[in-house]
């Protein structure tokens, strides 16, 4: 169709799905994606190489295949020194950024010489009250609590702890 001289905006809102599909949702816009730089475009990587290699005016003569299918591409203008939107040049960094950390990744060595286990490194704690070195009841020579409760005074003859001691 485009070859016998068919206007291509008119053919993509006629014959592209994409288009087809904004039918009733968008206005159609003949296909035109706008702008876009030959690296980190967003765009995938084959319908890139189909686009940069044409004229001004040019269509593909055969079509571009890509994971989304197959698309006929016209290129209506170029301009070498359109400045890049804020978004291609952050894209742009953050696509130069990756490479070059993936690449110092693969050159690393990295290893673990980590002890097994950590040891403390900070002194027990110690109730502020008891001199130095004095440990409280429920807790043990490093001052951390014990689990259990003090042990009940038991009498020295029998071994047996007493029923009941009277108090004065």
């Amino acid at each position: 169709m485009l070859n016998k001289g068919a206007d291509f905006s008119k053919t993509a809102n006629e014959q592209s799905s994409e288009q087809l599909q904004k039918q009733g949702t968008s206005p159609l816009n003949g296909g035109d994606l706008g702008w876009f730089p030959k690296e980190n475009s967003g765009l995938v990587q084959e319908f890139v190489d189909g686009a940069w290699p044409l004229k001004a005016g040019e269509y593909s003569k055969t079509p571009v295949k890509t994971s989304f299918g197959y698309h006929v591409i016209k290129v209506l203008e170029r301009d070498p020194k359109r400045p890049l939107t804020d978004q291609q040049i952050t894209d742009a960094k953050s696509g130069l950024y990756t490479n070059w950390f993936n690449a110092a990744k693969a050159k690393a060595n990295i290893t673990n010489k980590l002890p097994a286990a950590l040891q403390p490194t900070q002194p027990a704690i110690v109730e502020p009250t008891q001199p130095v070195g004095a440990t409280t009841p429920g807790t043990t020579d490093t001052g951390a609590a014990t689990a259990t409760e003090p042990a009940a005074a038991t009498t020295p003859a029998t071994g047996t702890t007493p029923a009941a001691t009277p108090t004065q």
